[in-house]
């Protein structure tokens, strides 16, 4: 168990100026992350604990649910596999570009296909009873923005999820492909998002066939256009191509057309607000006809490699799970202003104990009941991995709370004048209680993740 005066969680009593966005506020002040330049950001301790969590929920999905290996490739890339790929020029000034000594070309990652497809390729010719192969890592991206903006939202340097196929044949990546969208969706559920999975134009990284993934938020920078009635989504730009904005769409006729919709016609079609975390790609033989990445049949025939890509956003991810508290406080009492409301699976920590001040005598008795009672049964019951005990007595329980709220603390156990009482911060729920064997029982009722 933690003690709070262990901890460094540099806080601030104001958002910088700069920060427009609610989560890019609330984020800086509760110490979770530090701007270092334009786009450029530090993560700070409790940021990380964030962020650890996320990439355990990601790892289960990838690697227990659909077989996937994690990998690590270089950040620093050579220029030659994206001047074949035409990418070197057509991506333009987003892209970080730099020379080493000798003069030669490199660029800091935005995405990896040339890189992983010259890995799979270097290889030799593969058998057709190799593939699939499924190779993903989590790092660090980079991307030149023109106008970095909102925090963690759009950055220069991001964390983000990328996943590479390899296949035999349309059929088999069709299927993975499946189970990728649904790996998503098992992440984002697991979250407590509101989402929608969109179709989407596949832009500067190619192919056929692609499907964004957006978390519902006012602030949310991409026009959505979805059915009221059906399962019809798409992003803005691939419904129709020449609209710019909600505005142009909705000087379109707004009935729904799409033969492929559920509604069957009888739809309205919708502008939601979304900020998109999750892209995932049909490549095609876009990068292995280029790259040489050549697979060998039963019939001892070659052919290029059929390819796929999945990214997930994790800084943003984080950012987005923030400011989409509407959906996690939809039925709570939190305010806007002071709180943030986690996804319960990636909360930093789950519970905080802390103890009213008043007098000297009264401190000692309140601070006797912690450390005899509480934290022993606690500690034997609990993960307390996820439980910090405030230690600073003499702190003002106003000071406390706030800070709890601010954190994200799904539990406040507070020993004051009423004796123990039991916090549920997102409900407002406070429970009494006469002995910490009570506080199990209690979480139980609304989660039961923190118990052994």
């Amino acid at each position: 168990m933690l003690r709070r005066s262990s901890i460094w969680m540099p806080m601030l009593k104001e958002a910088p100026s700069q920060a427009k966005l609610r989560s890019h506020q609330l984020l800086v002040r509760g110490g979770y992350f530090s701007q270092m330049a334009s786009g450029i950001f530090s993560i700070l301790p409790l940021g990380n604990r964030v962020l650890e969590k996320l990439e355990k929920v990601v790892d289960s999905e990838m690697q227990v649910v659909l077989g996937a290996q994690k990998t690590r490739l270089p950040i620093l890339l050579s220029a030659d596999s994206w001047r074949k790929t035409g990418r070197w020029d057509q991506t333009g000034d987003e892209l970080f570009r730099l020379k080493d000594r000798r003069d030669n070309d490199f660029c800091l990652g935005p995405t990896h296909e040339e890189t992983v497809t010259d890995l799979v390729a270097s290889f030799g010719h593969l058998s057709h009873k190799q593939l699939p192969i499924k190779l993903y890592q989590i790092t660090q991206k980079y991307r030149d923005e023109i106008r970095p903006r909102f925090g963690l939202m759009r950055g220069r340097e991001f964390t983000m999820k990328d996943m590479y196929s390899f296949h035999a044949d349309e059929e088999d990546i069709m299927r993975f492909y499946d189970n990728v969208c649904t790996s998503y969706e098992n992440i984002l559920k697991k979250l407590g998002l509101d989402f929608v999975k969109v179709r989407a134009d596949t832009g500067n990284i190619g192919g056929n066939f692609s499907h964004e993934y957006h978390i519902l938020a006012d602030t949310g920078e991409d026009d959505l256009v979805c059915c009221d009635s059906g399962d019809y989504a798409a992003n803005v730009e691939l419904f129709e191509p020449e609209a710019k904005t909600s505005t142009d769409v909705f000087n379109l006729d707004c009935n729904c057309t799409e033969s492929t919709c559920s509604c069957m016609g009888k739809g309205k079609l919708r502008i939601k607000k979304g900020i998109e975390v999750g892209h995932c790609f049909i490549l095609g033989t876009k990068y292995s006809d280029t790259l040489k990445a050549i697979g060998v049949n039963a019939d001892q025939k070659r052919f290029p490699l059929i390819m796929g890509c999945y990214g997930l956003g994790l800084s943003r991810l984080i950012a987005a799970s923030v400011e989409s508290y509407r959906y996690h406080a939809s039925t709570t009492k939190v305010t806007a202003d002071d709180a943030i409301v986690w996804p319960r699976a990636i909360a930093p920590y789950e519970m905080i104990i802390m103890t009213a001040p008043g007098k000297e005598s009264e401190r000692q008795k309140r601070k006797d009941i912690v450390e005899k009672d509480i934290v022993p049964y606690l500690s034997e019951t609990v993960d307390i991995n996820e439980v910090v005990l405030d230690d600073r007595w003499k702190e003002s329980l106003g000071v406390k709370m706030a800070e709890a709220k601010l954190i994200g603390y799904i539990w406040v156990v507070l020993v004051g004048k009423k004796g123990i009482e039991v916090h549920h911060l997102p409900s407002s729920n406070i429970f009494s209680v006469q002995h910490a064997s009570e506080i199990p029982s209690i979480i139980s009722q609304f989660d039961d993740r923190i118990q052994k």
